[in-house]
């Protein structure tokens, strides 16, 4: 009996030398276990263990009841403010959103309507439906009506900030001036559209655009820049192994050698076309 009383005596003077380490900080404590309920609860058991042990000391059953006690509230209490201690600090003087109704007069801001993806789905389906009304518009050769179509869709890409899109349509837009022979218009569109295919890395967007300026500069007679577009359009159409885009670059290389009297280079030009276009 005696030798069970002394350990627990001994493990109660263990508990109160880490306590002493506690005690020693005392107001820190205190400060941390108040912005917990339960932490500051422990601590109360904790104490009133210890006292219950003081007291009671020479009762082997008390001593030993108040000592597991006091012990099981020093684990809740550790365990209380080491959870609250790996919350991360909230700044309680920066406001977690902004109140339209807290700003002063005269300093009111307007803030970008935040799309939700639901939203921006919808207005991107509504610019590919756009889109395919002006490109059913071009070919039937309601021009005016194409380009109308065209420039909704162009606005709704561009408030949802999708660039593959604003893209293809550019490129549709760019063809369709071309054809209509507003070469300035055309060379614009074309260029925007080169410029947005090259940011997102679209090789076979890039491709379609050259192909449509060497079209352009082919009609213009600015044969020089019209043989630089299609060799790069070729080349980009072959890292994509796109025969059939190839074939047509080749096509037009073809017209433009022929046009200009350099029937080897024609000749050439076309027999690769055929052979692209047949997959050999």
């Amino acid at each position: 009996m005696n030798r069970h009383r002394r350990y627990v005596r001994e493990g109660l003077q263990g508990v109160g030398e880490i306590f002493k380490e506690f005690f020693d900080k005392a107001s820190d404590i205190i400060r941390e276990a108040g912005q917990s309920r339960l932490a500051l609860a422990s601590l109360i058991v904790v104490v009133l263990g210890l006292v219950v042990a003081f007291l009671f000391r020479n009762d082997s059953g008390k001593l030993k009841l108040a000592a597991f006690t006091s012990f099981l509230g020093f684990l809740v209490f550790v365990v209380v403010l080491a959870s609250n201690s790996t919350k991360p600090d909230t700044p309680t003087s920066v406001p977690t959103k902004i109140d339209n109704s807290e700003r002063k007069p005269g300093t009111s801001e307007a803030q970008p309507e935040q799309l939700t993806n639901e939203k921006t789905e919808q207005i991107r389906k509504q610019a590919a439906a756009k889109f395919v009304e002006g490109e059913r518009l071009y070919f039937a050769d309601q021009n005016n009506q194409a380009r109308a179509a065209y420039g909704e869709a162009l606005a709704l890409y561009k408030q949802v900030d999708d660039r593959l899109g604003q893209a293809n349509v550019l490129t549709g837009l760019g063809d369709l001036e071309r054809m209509l022979g507003r070469n300035d218009q055309a060379r614009a569109a074309y260029g925007e559209a080169l410029a947005l295919f090259k940011q997102i890395d679209v090789r076979l967007g890039q491709a379609n655009v050259l192909r449509g300026l060497g079209d352009l500069e082919r009609m213009l007679g600015r044969n020089d820049q019209a043989r630089a577009a299609y060799g790069e359009a070729l080349n980009l159409y072959k890292q994509v192994d796109d025969r059939l885009g190839q074939a047509n670059v080749l096509r037009g290389l073809g017209d433009l050698e022929g046009k200009l009297g350099r029937n080897d280079q024609a000749r050439a030009a076309y027999g690769e076309a055929l052979n692209s276009q047949a997959g050999r």
